[in-house]
């Protein structure tokens, strides 16, 4: 009686956290979904009940990550302390809030950990369940807050801005593709819509356009060419696909809104042929890459994550790529560990193509975008090294 008491308050806390996510409720720097974290990371701590193992390939990964994580909180603090000694006007809070989402992070893959160990394989059910509550919450908080007038412009939806709500939508897709069986088909199919369709084009992001589209391919071929069992969920997939737009469409015409969606996808794909034509689309100088040449002698250790003005490229923003922001803030040593720490949750045995796949989407969005404080990913990163393709493969015939 104890242990279920335990489990239903846990199931019920990250439930509400996946849920309340995609919602910036405060003017402020943590949200409503962060505390409740919080919150489920300290009742977790107190009341730890371990009846599942956790596989020792997902405790590595997590030691590689904490290992990254105080390097880049040694080299944030080190850079504050020296800009405030030599450079007071430069000396940034922005190098504390860095660090502060590396530790938030964490948090973030300790919970899936001990949540784990409390809920054994039913965590993955109960996740994939909390994630589609939350983006079908999205979608009817769009629908509800949109006037006529704005389809045809960026959506923020719940977030702050499009780019946040493109990469949710991607993230959401690709939990979709992993654990897909654990749910019911249209469940399935409807994340997918959701994800690569409504929210993503709401958003007119160029990269998660992109990025959705090239990850649904991928991991969809490589189904279909290897593992025939999927045939059956793929053609219902397009038949429920089929029909869930065709009624969308429908009930947007005779809603008045038809006109102003295709308005919405013609700047859209406007946006998309541009690409090239646009300064933000250029990595050297639009996106930041061309910073690494202001590094000099700080190759090694790097640069912090703060006090952007010290730099010509980009000045006063953060650069727009992943694994470019963490070479220049914490340098060879930084990405190093970093990268560690994402092969070692990535690898899956005989199945890292099929990981890698899934995770192909996010990792071209972290081409353009920096992606690496968003805590869901983490999760899924640490799901992935704990639950690995066999439960991905069988899902709820488990």
């Amino acid at each position: 009686m104890v242990v279920e008491k335990r489990t239903f308050f846990a199931k019920f806390l990250i439930c509400a956290y996946l849920i309340l996510k995609p919602f910036y409720l405060l003017d402020a720097p943590f949200q409503i979904s962060d505390i409740i974290l919080i919150i489920l990371f300290v009742y977790l701590a107190c009341v730890r009940y371990v009846n599942y193992i956790v596989p020792s390939k997902a405790k590595i990964g997590f030691q590689y990550y904490v290992c990254f994580m105080v390097w880049a909180i040694l080299i944030n603090m080190a850079w504050y302390l020296y800009l405030a000694i030599n450079q007071a006007e430069m000396a940034d809070s922005r190098f504390f809030t860095s660090a502060v989402y590396y530790i938030f992070n964490g948090i973030a893959m300790l919970v899936i950990l001990w949540l784990y160990e409390l809920l054994g394989r039913r965590l993955i059910q109960i996740f994939v369940y909390g994630n589609f509550a939350s983006c079908m919450s999205t979608v009817l908080y769009s629908l509800i807050t949109i006037k006529r007038e704005d389809w045809s412009s960026r959506q923020v939806a719940g977030f702050q801005n499009p780019n946040q709500l493109a990469y949710y939508a991607v993230v959401i897709m690709a939990v979709a593709v992993l654990w897909g069986g654990y749910i019911l088909t249209k469940m399935q199919v409807l994340l997918m819509l959701a994800g690569a369709l409504y929210l993503n084009m709401i958003s007119m992001s160029k990269a998660g356009i992109l990025a959705g589209m090239v990850m649904i391919l991928l991991c969809w071929l490589y189904r279909f060419g290897n593992r025939r069992i999927f045939c059956t969920r793929l053609k219902a997939s397009i038949v429920l696909g089929g029909i869930g737009i065709a009624s969308a469409l429908l009930l947007l015409i005779i809603t008045g809104h038809g006109s102003s969606i295709l308005t919405m996808a013609g700047n859209l794909w406007a946006r998309i042929l541009n690409m090239r034509n646009e300064n933000d689309s250029n990595l050297g100088n639009g996106r930041g890459y061309n910073r690494v040449f202001e590094m000099g002698a700080n190759f090694l250790w790097g640069m912090g994550e703060g006090a952007y003005e010290r730099f010509q490229i980009m000045n006063g923003n953060e650069i727009h790529s992943t694994i470019v922001s963490i070479y220049v803030s914490y340098g060879l040593i930084g990405l190093f560990l970093w990268g560690i720490a994402v092969l070692k949750l990535l690898l899956q045995e005989k199945y890292i193509l099929y990981s890698f796949l899934c995770f192909s989407g996010i990792f071209l969005y972290w081409l353009t975008h920096n992606g690496v404080r968003n805590t869901i990913v983490w999760m899924v990163f640490m799901l992935i090294a704990i639950s690995g393709y066999h439960s991905m493969k069988e899902g709820k015939n488990e």
